[in-house]
């Protein structure tokens, strides 16, 4: 692309002081530029240099830093076609030609634009194209938002902040926001540059790979494509104390490759699962056995209770009580830590061999109780029991112990006179005794 020489022409405008002080007033943005399909810019109002946000509009300096004096710089890339189109039909023309077209500022941000394209003829024959801008951002936010005004009137009933992205063009801009003071965005804007800033300075430093992949415009595209709408939680910076809050992000399709970007405060309800969390932690930690994870004592008792005093008349449920045949002996010949690691993988067969709403908790030392629920008859407790003590044996070969690893079982049903758990532990300890006396490794059933 041609930019010159860099030097510019100031014999037309710049040396004649009225005129540049005339053009200089003007509430809107003058570019004359060189008669060319790609123009060479020969000068600039203050008001261009405003719009497009480079030093208050006072001098070339900076533009020229950053632009090279590239007439193309300042328009979107996909918005070049409706320039080249507005120099061509005027170079072959008579007539001045008028187009909108989106302006890429000095910030990333991106302004509307209402052109007018004309050619100035000089008494000496010089031709030179003059460019008026108005910058008509505003009237395009505000006529957008009306057309949203349809989704946003009760999309704000759920969301606190809403903006408009568009993938195609690149560009985002703010709709509806419950707190006008507090936003971030507040006019039209680079998407891409406003999501990286957002990650930089405003997403947790945790969250914000997350974000960053959240908004990769492929990912909105693709998730939207799929689910109808793209979903994220992520931890932003509150723009007033510098507290993070959690935040939800939601991502609505609404026409062509133009989406609804919202934002919704969520940090009281994620503070509260939290805090219910932790105290849902705390509580099964309290009713858990250090070792082993299953119900201590207190909870086993509890739970039980509980079952019985729901269950009807006609519900039929097993007690059992177990005990490890000769504990003491392999504890004083192969250590604690064995005898712990015994407890641990008797407490994950028990574990595993019953169902969600049976009830297993460790009793204290080596004694185990497990409570099955809508028991249909004596046989299913027969075969649980065959199970456990099966799987047991087989611990002596996978835990190195060189003597008999067993347990055994004293087991009572529900009855009319058993109803609580009192009445119920009392009938399968009696029971679990008579095992015991009758050479252990073995059940009896009151």
């Amino acid at each position: 692309m041609s930019t010159g020489t860099g030097i510019r022409d100031v014999s037309l405008i710049e040396s004649k002081e009225f005129l540049q002080s005339v053009y200089n007033a003007l509430p809107c943005g003058i570019g004359i530029y060189s008669v060319s399909e790609n123009p060479q810019i020969l000068f600039l109002n203050s008001g261009y240099l405003k719009i497009y946000g480079y030093e208050g509009g006072h001098d070339y300096s900076e533009y020229d830093l950053y632009t090279n004096n590239d007439f193309f710089v300042d328009v979107l890339p996909e918005e070049r076609a409706i320039v080249e189109a507005a120099i061509k039909k005027r170079l072959s023309g008579n007539s001045p030609v008028t187009y909108e077209v989106k302006a890429l500022c000095r910030d990333g941000s991106i302004r509307f634009t209402k052109c007018t394209l004309d050619m100035i003829n000089l008494p000496n024959d010089e031709r030179y194209l003059q460019e008026v801008i108005v910058d008509i951002t505003e009237e395009k936010i505000l006529e957008r938002s009306k057309e949203l005004n349809k989704y946003s009137k009760s999309l704000m009933a759920v969301f606190d902040r809403i903006c408009e992205v568009s993938l195609s063009s690149n560009t985002i801009m703010p709709v509806s926001t419950k707190y006008p003071g507090k936003e971030r965005l507040n006019t039209v804007t680079n998407c891409q540059v406003y999501f990286e800033h957002q990650s930089q300075n405003y997403v947790h430093p945790e969250d914000r790979h997350t974000f960053l992949h959240f908004t990769d415009f492929n990912n909105i595209r693709d998730t939207v494509a799929q689910n109808g709408y793209a979903y994220c939680e992520c931890r932003l910076k509150d723009v007033v104390d510098g507290e993070y809050i959690y935040s939800a992000i939601t991502i609505l399709p609404v026409e062509d490759d133009y989406y609804l970007y919202c934002v919704m405060n969520i940090d009281s309800r994620i503070k509260q699962t939290v805090l219910e969390e932790e105290n849902k932690y705390l509580q099964e930690k309290a009713e858990r056995d250090s070792l082993t994870s299953l119900l201590n004592r207190a909870a086993t008792e509890d739970a039980v209770e509980f079952y019985l005093s729901k269950c009807g008349p006609e519900s039929r449920c097993a007690m059992m009580v177990l005990d490890i045949d000769d504990f003491k002996a392999i504890n004083d010949t192969y250590g604690h830590l064995q005898g712990d690691q015994l407890l641990i993988s008797i407490s994950d067969i028990l574990r595993h061999h019953t169902r969600k709403n049976d009830v297993v908790g460790r009793f204290g030392g080596d004694e185990f109780i497990v409570f099955i629920t809508d028991t249909q008859n004596d046989e299913i407790v027969i075969k649980k029991i065959h199970d456990f003590a099966t799987e047991i044996r087989g611990l002596s070969e996978t835990l190195n112990i060189d003597m008999p690893v067993s347990v055994s079982f004293g087991v009572t049903l529900t009855s009319r006179e058993n109803t609580s758990f009192g009445e119920m532990f009392y009938m399968a300890d009696k029971a679990l005794y008579m095992a015991k006396r009758s050479g252990k490794d073995r059940y009896a059933i009151l």
